[in-house]
């Protein structure tokens, strides 16, 4: 039964992992909404944004859950 209460808590846990979070899990990404923002003014105000940080730092999920969520909101 032990093992049974552990795999729910993990179905359970809204939080990817080391994978990035989806455009769909764009309720579970958190925290990065200023991030997000800035980025989104950045694409409106520049031909190019180049963006760049240290492997695992979230830009994936930046872009799918934070920046194309607000799009989709914005339409």
């Amino acid at each position: 039964m032990e093992v049974l209460s552990s795999l729910s808590k993990i179905n359970n846990n809204p939080y990817p992992g080391p994978r990035p979070f989806s455009s769909a899990e764009a309720n579970f990404f958190v925290g990065r909404e200023r991030e997000a923002a800035d980025l989104q003014d950045l694409l409106y105000a520049y031909r190019s944004v180049l963006l760049y940080a240290q492997s695992g730092a979230g830009k994936s999920s930046l872009v799918a859950a934070g920046l194309l969520s607000q799009f989709d909101q914005s339409q």
